[in-house]
């Protein structure tokens, strides 16, 4: 799967973060997804709290079929009651990061691209660990991308998973305000992840918690939230609502977008 970040290996050595160095190994899912538009609802909460999208209007003005990782994404946040989607980079920049690791300038080790987080570790991995008890936010999206290991040989084959009513949905996200040097501002998120239910376990060990409506607000609630809550959000969502099937390896390639790559693979 040339160039895809969910089946990458992350090891990241916990250098210049705060206590004990660690070792933390990120086994990277949901590195690509979509997003689009004209189908997206406004509906965050059970009482239809209406989202401010003033921010990443421009961003929405087109499907997004092919959202891959350091790209600019959505991000719904809760500020004074009020639902606002902000643009974020796919991939938390942790605070104190030498803005040449994120490309690896000038002989720097590049950031790994931390899109995701798990739910079992969010209390003791960093940078995570600082950010779950009030640094939440919601992810839309309209669908997710996650490849099958070809029994025969080394190939994957791209899968396309969605709900069935083919509506959107949010994902349970961490966010992050990075200033580099020059006091430019960067806010970056990433997805979390939880057990697979049963569409998505015969090809991963995770899927991106994807929160249902009555949830979203607990998400987004306002000031510190213990582990054990976090946990209580963070479940495998209903599999009979679910749905997944091939589609075309173009999704593989970096610079694909368009409607034909979530289309259904009819021929091998």
């Amino acid at each position: 799967m040339a160039l895809d970040m969910s089946r990458r290996q992350n090891v990241f050595l916990q250098g210049n973060a705060p206590g004990p160095a660690v070792v933390w190994k990120n086994t990277a899912m949901c590195g690509r997804y979509a997003l689009f538009p004209g189908q997206f609802v406004i509906q965050a909460t059970p009482t239809e709290t209406r989202i401010d999208m003033s921010r990443v209007a421009d961003w929405l003005g087109r499907p997004h079929y092919n959202i891959k990782p350091t790209q600019q994404v959505a991000a719904v946040v809760s500020r004074d009651d009020q639902l606002t989607a902000f643009p974020m980079r796919w991939g938390i920049i942790p605070r104190g990061t030498n803005p040449n690791r994120l490309t690896g300038a000038g002989g720097a080790k590049k950031l790994p691209a931390l899109i995701n987080a798990r739910d079992d570790r969010l209390d003791e991995a960093w940078p995570y660990k600082s950010l779950y008890k009030s640094n939440r936010c919601l992810i839309p999206a309209s669908g997710y991308y996650e490849w099958k290991k070809n029994t025969v040989d080394t190939t994957k084959r791209p899968h396309y998973i969605r709900l069935k009513n083919e509506e959107p949905f949010m994902f349970a996200g961490l966010w992050n305000a990075w200033t580099d040097h020059d006091d430019n501002k960067t806010a970056s998120c990433a997805i979390v992840t939880t057990a697979p239910n049963q569409i998505v376990e015969p090809i991963h060990d995770r899927m991106p918690v994807i929160l249902p409506t009555d949830a979203r607000r607990e998400w987004l609630q306002a000031g510190d939230m213990g582990i054990g809550m976090i946990r209580e959000l963070c479940l495998p969502y209903d599999p009979t609502e679910m749905e997944m099937y091939e589609v075309n390896k173009a999704v593989d390639r970096r610079d694909s977008d368009g409607p034909g790559l979530i289309e259904a693979l009819t021929s091998k």
